[in-house]
């Protein structure tokens, strides 16, 4: 399983999977021939049919890519998925995507500062509808440096 990704997408640096969906992410991957290295997520789901192994066929159905056009910010290099709603890190905010009647929406939140800058590869995502966790474990927290924090949104309203 894999879409028209170039060498160097980096295709596959991030997996998450709910019921017949996967996300997968591509930090490198260009959003178009003249915006390489913008980063990607592109979705999969598992069909009815089966291929010569006996194993089910993955469709590639979605490709999200970031807002911006600046290359190298790592865009889908986490990734998580809950049904329809998809989560990834773009610049310094989570961008949730969603599906409803046929068609995606695109939202973003901020998170309080100062936040180390996002996507990290050390930064970790988590998704449960309506719960969002991200892991920030290079932020720092009062005068102690790289001390960590973990951000809590429920209905993509941030808590503290």
């Amino acid at each position: 399983m894999a879409p028209e990704a170039p060498q160097g997408a980096v295709f596959g640096t991030a997996v998450s999977t709910d019921g017949s969906l996967i996300a997968v992410g591509a930090p490198y991957a260009p959003k178009s021939p003249s915006q390489p290295g913008t980063g990607a997520v592109y979705l999969f789901q598992r069909g009815t049919e089966t291929n010569s192994s006996g194993g089910n066929v993955w469709t590639h159905i979605q490709a999200f890519y970031p807002s911006y056009d600046q290359e190298l910010h790592a865009f889908g290099s986490q990734v998580a998925i809950d049904g329809w709603r998809i989560v990834t890190l773009e610049q310094n905010a989570p961008v949730i995507f969603h599906k409803d009647y046929g068609s995606w929406s695109r939202d973003m939140f901020s998170l309080p500062g100062p936040v180390k800058p996002l996507p990290s590869p050390r930064h970790m995502i988590a998704l449960r509808w309506p719960n969002l966790l991200i892991a920030s474990p290079e932020t720092d927290v009062g005068d102690v440096g790289k001390a960590g924090v973990i951000y809590y949104a429920t209905n993509w309203q941030l808590l503290p």
